[in-house]
């Protein structure tokens, strides 16, 4: 059964894996690149369009300009070429940093991703970089780049060209498509002198059905900038539009041009119903991976629960006499997986109807009186729990009482492999609140451990972790797995002992019609007292021979009872059961067993807004 179970654990692992290989982005191989070429109504930059106090040789460092080209291609995809001009002055510096974050754009299809980037000079040679983030699995939300040579530094004026794809950055519309883009990004640690942005756009559009806007300055400033350009090639056939900053200022540290273009929707490729499909299960891949390591966790437990369904579907629970020989505790650890306060009342109540011990009720206080009858074929179970209460009083039992219920268990547990019916026993004497400490545990867990995970691991891993602990946690608690798993004999005799259930609780109208039903008498009540008991059933139990179990027992002593009923025996057994809680106290309630239409960029944008952006600077 385990190796199904592994089988069909790995088979769903490998689909999970083929189907977010499929969702991963396709990235168009024909991006156009233009050669832009300046509009003529466009002023050459120098610095006498600044005020005389600033120029640029005030300061250490800084970008003379930074072109950007946008290709906006008909599937949607997107080719960026950053063009960086970066004036190191005099200073000795290895090259830049360039980071550019993952954001979602406003209106996107789905989380904004970035390959197949390419750093060269103004004459195409290769620049040495190393890229960090910009990871999906890892939930990376910033590509940096680290441009240059560390064995290398340089000085003066370099050119840096930095192309890049892009899917899901364009932001979709009721009626129109936008590419709204942060052109230079708001975090340089350097002044730019002048910044310009070239969108090319396929297919002729006339300008009327354009919108346009630039932004400039720190991030979320909406102050106008620059100016933009409109204009048609005809030789490529696509909308170019210029876009630039102002001629009369620069862009100081933190501050940058974002420019939005808003274009018909039906220039580029729209997302179908399979794209909707794949980007469900692109963006929420995750959450089947909490579900399947709490299923391999748990997988013993499914394997013996599946066991036990084939089990029960093949042998009906039919209510009959008998108990297949197992004692009241057996019966508990065998039918509910743990060993209760209520447990330890029912077998010193068969004990007493055994005739080994009289059982007086003295000032509200129990006495155990050991009797003078043979126990020699008494199993090792009555034995402890006899000599450990045997001619004393509750209160007196209050404290080594502990011990004794150790030793039983340990009995139990001997007794119960000893009848090879149980696979693995491993009993313990484990409080309850184990399962309340295990969701402790599993959010303690989720949150510390995890918090490193998010970290270092990036969030879609962290979400595995932590989730996947809270959780195994909630199903420990709803499910109480079972260490001790019943085998074919002892999944039969916990069939029996489940008809010996239904027998109690059945009404006696119902119970004259079974197959060799006994007499109801009260020997068959004591007889099944204490199992009645271990089920929970002793008050039902007791209400059935009510008007027969008129005799006070043997065993039972109490006397402030002016007449005696099974029902007034059964109020004082409640109160046995109750008194039995100090007397393993130590325990508590012990298991022996485990139980089983919005705003957009270029309608009210702003700089730093949309995609694209970050900064950086040099080392």
């Amino acid at each position: 059964m385990n190796k199904k179970v592994n089988i069909y654990t790995a088979t769903f692992l490998c689909l999970i894996t083929l189907v977010f290989i499929s969702t991963q982005p396709v990235f168009a191989t024909n991006s156009k690149q233009i050669n832009n070429v300046v509009p003529e109504t466009q002023t050459s930059v120098t610095t006498e369009d600044y005020p005389d106090m600033v120029t640029v040789d005030d300061f250490s460092e800084i970008i003379k300009n930074f072109k950007s080209d946008i290709v906006v291609n008909t599937d949607a995809s997107v080719h960026v070429t950053e063009t960086i001009q970066y004036d190191f002055k005099d200073n000795e510096k290895h090259g830049i940093l360039r980071k550019i974050p993952l954001t979602d754009v406003v209106g996107s299809f789905d989380t904004l991703q970035i390959k197949n980037i390419n750093v060269t000079d103004e004459n195409g040679a290769v620049y040495t970089f190393e890229q960090s983030g910009g990871n999906a699995i890892f939930g990376s939300k910033q590509v940096s780049l680290k441009i240059g040579d560390a064995d290398k530094t340089i000085s003066g004026l370099h050119t840096y060209i930095i192309s890049y794809d892009l899917k899901n950055s364009l932001g979709y519309f009721d009626d129109r498509t936008e590419i709204y883009w942060n052109v230079t990004g708001n975090g340089w640690q350097v002044p730019i002198w002048h910044a310009e942005a070239y969108v090319t756009l396929p297919g002729n559009i006339p300008e009327s059905s354009l919108h346009l806007a630039s932004y400039c300055g720190i991030s979320g400033s909406k102050d106008v900038c620059g100016k933009s350009v409109y204009n048609y090639s005809v030789a490529s056939n696509t909308t170019e539009i210029y876009f630039s900053s102002a001629s009369d200022s620069y862009l100081d540290i933190e501050e940058g041009l974002t420019i939005a273009t808003a274009f018909p929707k039906n220039i580029v490729a729209y997302p179908t119903k399979t794209d909707y499909v794949y980007k469900f299960l692109h963006k929420y891949w995750v959450l089947p991976f909490p579900i399947l390591v709490s299923l391999l966790w748990f997988r013993k437990s499914l394997a013996y629960w599946l066991e036990r369904r084939r089990f029960y579907k093949n042998n009906t629970i039919i209510a009959e006499y008998g108990a297949y020989s197992l004692d009241p505790l057996e019966a508990a650890g065998i039918v509910y997986g743990n060993i209760l306060n209520k447990n330890i009342s029912a077998q010193i109540v068969d004990l007493a109807i055994q005739g080994y011990i009289v059982i007086s009720k003295v000032d509200d206080q129990y006495v155990f009186n050991k009797t003078n009858k043979d126990t020699t074929g008494l199993s090792k179970t009555y034995k402890t729990l006899l000599s450990g209460i045997a001619d004393k009083t509750e209160a007196e039992l209050a404290d080594g009482f502990n011990i004794t219920v150790k030793e039983i268990i340990e009995n139990v547990t001997s007794s119960l492999a000893s009848k090879k019916i149980i696979n693995k026993i491993s009993f313990s004497s484990k409080n309850s609140s184990f399962y309340s400490f295990a969701v402790f545990l599993s959010i303690f867990l989720a949150i510390n451990p995890g918090v490193f995970v998010w970290l270092f691991l990036g969030k879609q891993i962290g979400l595995i972790f932590s989730a996947s602990c809270i959780l195994i946690g909630l199903i420990y608690t709803i499910i109480k797995p079972r260490k001790n798993r019943l085998n074919i004999d002892g999944l039969e005799a916990e069939r029996k002992l489940l008809g010996l259930k239904l027998y109690i609780s059945v009404a006696e109208a119902d119970r004259i019609n079974f197959h060799n039903a006994p007499a109801k008498t009260p020997d068959l009540f004591e007889k099944l007292l204490p199992y009645a008991m271990v089920f929970g059933l002793e008050q039902k139990w007791a209400k059935e021979f009510e008007g027969i179990y008129t005799t006070e027992p043997t065993w039972y002593v109490d006397s402030y009872n002016a007449r005696f009923t099974s029902m007034a025996l059964m109020q004082s057994m409640s109160h046995l059961s109750n008194t039995t809680i100090p007397m393993v106290s130590g325990m508590g309630n012990n298991s022996a067993f485990m139980s089983s239409g919005s705003s957009s960029g270029s309608s009210s944008g702003s700089s730093g807004g949309g995609g694209g952006g970050g900064g950086g600077g040099s080392w």
